[in-house]
């Protein structure tokens, strides 16, 4: 935790109480992280002592910095979409302190837009959109390779759907779903919404009203392929978010094979990718 936390390297044994006494001297920001760190670390202990799989330090490292994220970005701002999760988050490894990106000002060098997976990897981006008064919704998702080509881009109308969550989900399952069929290479799952993805990297029992879809997400990730799902920032999933709206607006369901629909061009010059 320590390549993207400010934890420290050495904690000082004092005796009995060594505990609070790095608790105190800690500032706020680290204390929260070392507290969170260690109910993780006590949560696999309960799993190997009950006999069950200790989970893979790597789905730790993801779960624990997608809840304290949520935690941070709520602390900041909270009027912000927390199902979105649109603020990104920054750790400051020299004074242990979190704080929000700075805006990048009209003289200075824009943010990194989309980037390729690695050599080998394919990257799915998802979306989904809702409409809480109608109750429907739509998704949308785009499977490019490590040259940035489109394997597939894709839409679904959902007449219904109960909320936002549900439509980020249901994006993950049908854009995972369509990229086992599509690609026999490892996946890295890519969503805006922080909420989704912490759900389906967490090993713990999910008990929300959309832990049926959670469940089907797990599943489709453990069939015999790596799978990394990530959090990403709103303007960096431009593609899936156009193609979201087109399911939404037009009640549009369509696959299209190594291209995709003249709505997407845009958001594919934007990304710097090759629009077929």
């Amino acid at each position: 935790m320590r390549e993207i936390w400010p934890l420290k390297e050495h904690i000082t044994n004092t005796g009995q109480e060594w505990l609070f006494h790095a608790l105190d001297q800690a500032n706020e920001q680290e204390r929260l992280m070392m507290l969170m760190t260690f109910w993780r670390i006590w949560h696999v202990r309960n799993e190997v002592v009950h006999q069950k799989a200790a989970p893979p330090v790597d789905a730790s490292r993801r779960f624990l910095r997608s809840y304290v994220d949520s935690l941070l970005v709520i602390q900041h701002d909270p009027n912000v979409d927390s199902v979105k999760g649109k603020t990104p988050i920054v750790y400051d490894h020299m004074q242990g302190i979190t704080k929000r990106k700075k805006k990048v000002r009209k003289d200075e060098a824009p943010e990194v837009g989309w980037s390729r997976p690695p050599l080998g990897w394919t990257k799915l981006n998802v979306d989904g959109a809702w409409a809480g008064e109608k109750h429907e919704g739509g998704t949308g998702m785009v499977l490019r390779d490590d040259e940035g080509c489109i394997i597939f881009a894709a839409c679904t109308y959902l007449k219904t759907c109960d909320s936002p969550l549900e439509a980020e989900i249901l994006a993950c399952t049908e854009g995972l779903a369509l990229a086992l069929e599509h690609t026999n290479k490892p996946v890295i799952i890519e969503s805006d919404c922080l909420e989704a993805t912490s759900m389906i990297n967490d090993t713990d029992v999910n008990r929300s009203e959309v832990a049926a879809i959670v469940n089907v997400a797990k599943h489709l990730c453990k069939q015999g392929r790596e799978c990394l799902v990530r959090h990403i920032p709103r303007e960096l999933n431009g593609v899936s978010h156009s193609l979201a709206r087109l399911g939404y607006t037009e009640r549009c369901t369509n696959v299209w094979i190594r291209k995709g629909p003249d709505i997407i061009r845009q958001a594919c010059n934007q990304d710097g990718t090759p629009f077929p």
